[in-house]
C-alpha cells in the first residue's frame, strides 16, 4: 500500500486532478493484479512512473493548507505580540517567547499537516487486501 500513496503523491506534486489520481490508481492496481506482480516491479519507483504525466495545473491540499496555516501562525505570532503591547506585559516563560513559541507550533502543525494530507489515498480508492 505503500507504493500508491507514494505515487499518488508524486501525482500531486505533477498538480493532477484527484479524479486522475484515483483512475491511474485504480489501472495500476489492476494491472498489477492481472500480472500478479508488485507495482513496483510492472511501473517501476513512483517518482519515476509519474515523471511519464504531463504537469497539470491542479494545486494539491496539502499545499494550499501549508500556507493557510503559515499565515495562521504570522497572524497568531503578531496578534499575541500586539496583546502582550495592550497589556503592557511581556508574554515568556523564562526565556521562551510565548508569541514565537506559538507560531512555530502553529507552522510545525501546518507542515506536518501538509505532509501528511499530500500521502493520503484519494477518496474512493481501497487497496484489496490479499486472502489469507
Amino acid at each position: 500500500m505503500n507504493y500508491y500513496r507514494e505515487l499518488a503523491f508524486a501525482l500531486r506534486v505533477r498538480g493532477l486532478s484527484e479524479d486522475t489520481i484515483r483512475s491511474t490508481l485504480d489501472d495500476v492496481r489492476m494491472h498489477s493484479a492481472e500480472a500478479g506482480q508488485n507495482p513496483s516491479h510492472e511501473f517501476g519507483p513512483p517518482d519515476r512512473f509519474a515523471e511519464n504525466f504531463e504537469k497539470g495545473g491542479a494545486q494539491a491540499a496539502g499545499r494550499r493548507f501549508v500556507v493557510v496555516m503559515t499565515v495562521v501562525a504570522l497572524a497568531v505570532v503578531i496578534g499575541l505580540f500586539v496583546l502582550s503591547k495592550a497589556m503592557d506585559t511581556e508574554l515568556r516563560v523564562g526565556v521562551f517567547s510565548i508569541p514565537l513559541f506559538a507560531g512555530v507550533v502553529v507552522a510545525v502543525a501546518g507542515f506536518v499537516g501538509g505532509f501528511l494530507l499530500d500521502r493520503r489515498l484519494p477518496a474512493g480508492f481501497a487497496v484489496e487486501k490479499k486472502a489469507a
